[in-house]
């Protein structure tokens, strides 16, 4: 599968409606936070969900429209799925498992 196809069903399992026009103060906040609820349903270490909130938000300073949350959110999405496959195929204790905002910190820029 291409990256861009990958791209494309993470975004898709988000489930969120996509838009173009750009969106102004809370009501793009709130659509990004239900981004950040989303990934971290699956997120397997729920510890500290306040601080992976902030870091989580820090990552998308600059994004104006829905269509470049959506993105964002499902490379984020797509990558908490693949490292979580991973843990699971090693059996990854979850004290080994690191906080979310850890993780992002080390993942994203």
């Amino acid at each position: 599968m291409s990256k861009e196809k990958k791209e494309q069903t993470s975004m898709t399992k988000l489930g969120l409606e996509l838009g173009t026009e750009v969106d102004k103060g809370k009501e793009l906040e709130e659509y990004i936070l239900t981004i950040f609820e989303e990934v971290w349903k699956i997120y397997p270490r729920k510890v500290s969900k306040v601080r992976g909130k902030r870091t989580f938000l820090k990552l998308f300073k600059g994004v104006n429209t829905r269509e470049d949350a959506k993105r964002k959110g499902g490379k984020i999405y797509g990558a908490v799925e693949k490292q979580k496959r991973i843990w699971d195929r090693e059996n990854t204790e979850e004290t080994f498992i690191p906080y979310f905002s850890s993780w992002l910190n080390a993942n994203f820029e």
